[in-house]
């Protein structure tokens, strides 16, 4: 999926669409964001992309051209890298899927951006409609015809305050279904924990899909918002491809950010529940524990490593510090680089992407593990969701999120496996990690799945 924006993006907000240009800024209405702007659009596909700060908030809708691949994509902004049009391309690359983990010379994960029905679907476009939000404006374009307002850019109405709230309600979730359920995650967990694998693979990331039916549709803006208020240091995100199914999220990793030549990336991995009294026990609990620490060192050496043969220098912060969220907290170590000039984000994308806070390690023992036991395809679960250009590029690790189709939605979870883990504690941070989205559905007319 494609968004084209003018550089500087923190400085200006313009926006340009392709072969066409035309822009509105206005000051903005405390009561139409760039969520409700995108949900106004009849266009598909729509994305939605925030980061962590909140500096830069991108909102893309429709598409008048596709690319094929990565590699394409990284071409086409280097083609007008020495220009003042210099687009900015939005989307998402995949979890690698089992076609994916040999270890034998081929195109890297990276090279694959995957639609929401078929993770094996490449799909990027160029989007027809784009808002980009700066500190105190709005500005949208569209790809042809003329630009006279909000109404010219929705092809509709904004909704009222009174009736955002009418569509925000979230309803029970019903008849959960876990993939895996405990006793075979038990089993999966005890698989990696056995003495002669732990010795050629140290670490695998196990995931779990719940599933719940819906007793009526869902609205993924209404979600996106909710869950972000409750989880307010994370990075939302949202595409949706086909007005049946979208894929969300409020996620807490960033998988790196360039800016010209300089990286900055993270080691995020190493959770702990919140203790209910407070008082920090989390924090002293991810500070010390050593299993904590393994299971962080693991993901740390290899983008150290991999930053290592990207960049002429590098730098590793001694101090780790904690990621606090509403249900849990995270260990986090951050990295720096300044990349060799030949170094593009194709580049950067293949050797991080996936790192073994998601994956596992070695990388490809990890992923071979993961596509030969898991019983379902992570698909965009634990992809990397944001955005690219010549000058600038932020991608965002894709957990903590959810798929939302016609009649269901799944939630996401992953833990990683590492020497001490437990089987039953390893399932209760599980449960911790979507606590925070599941308390915004409606609990009150809940039944059971017979």
């Amino acid at each position: 999926m494609i968004a084209l924006l003018q550089a500087p993006l923190r400085h200006k907000s313009v926006v340009l669409s392709f072969g066409y240009r035309q822009e509105i800024e206005f000051i903005r209405d405390t009561h139409i964001g760039l969520l409700d702007w995108l949900q106004a659009q009849q266009s598909y596909p729509r994305f939605y992309w925030c980061s962590r700060d909140g500096e830069l908030e991108i909102a893309a809708a429709g598409a008048t051209e596709r690319f094929t691949s990565l590699m394409s994509a990284q071409a086409f902004i280097q083609r007008f890298r020495e220009t003042d049009c210099q687009p900015i391309l939005v989307g998402g690359v995949p979890f690698p899927g089992t076609h994916e983990v040999s270890s034998e010379a081929g195109p890297g994960p990276a090279d694959r951006l995957a639609s929401l029905t078929d993770p094996e679907e490449t799909n990027i476009f160029r989007v027809r409609f784009l808002a980009h939000q700066g500190p105190n404006k709005v500005s949208k374009s569209s790809s042809g015809g003329t630009l006279t307002g909000i109404a010219g850019l929705t092809g509709g109405e904004f909704m009222s305050p009174e009736q955002r709230a009418q569509r925000s309600d979230l309803p029970a979730l019903h008849c959960r279904r876990d993939l895996p359920e405990l006793p075979h995650w038990s089993e999966l967990v005890d698989k990696v924990l056995h003495p002669e694998s732990l010795i050629s693979c140290p670490k695998v990331v196990l995931a779990r899909q719940s599933r719940f039916a819906l007793p009526r549709p869902v609205s993924a803006f209404a979600l996106l918002k909710r869950w972000h208020q409750a989880e307010h240091r994370t990075i939302p995100f949202l595409m949706q491809l086909a007005p049946d199914s979208s894929f969300l999220g409020c996620t807490p990793e960033r998988l790196y950010q360039r800016r010209s030549r300089e990286i900055t990336t993270e080691a995020l991995a190493g959770t702990v529940r919140n203790c209910p009294l407070g008082g920090g026990a989390g924090v002293s609990e991810l500070r010390s524990d050593i299993k904590i620490h393994r299971e962080n060192f693991l993901v740390q050496d290899y983008i150290e490593r991999q930053l290592m043969s990207l960049c002429e220098t590098t730098q590793v912060n001694p101090f780790a510090d904690v990621v606090e969220l509403k249900h849990i907290q995270h260990l986090r170590k951050s990295m720096t680089g300044y990349l060799h000039p030949e170094i593009q984000d194709e580049g950067i994308l293949n050797a991080l992407h996936p790192t073994p806070a998601i994956g596992g390690a070695p990388k490809d023992l990890a992923l071979r593990f993961i596509a030969e036991h898991e019983p379902f395809q992570r698909g965009w679960y634990a992809g990397a969701i944001g955005y690219m250009s010549a000058d600038e590029t932020e991608f965002s690790v894709a957990i903590r999120s959810a798929l939302i189709q016609s009649e269901t939605i799944d939630f996401y979870a992953g833990a990683g496996i590492v020497a001490g883990s437990e089987p039953i504690a390893e399932w209760l941070e599980l449960e911790s990690k979507i606590a925070s989205v599941l308390a915004l559905f409606d609990p009150d007319d809940s039944v059971p799945c017979l």
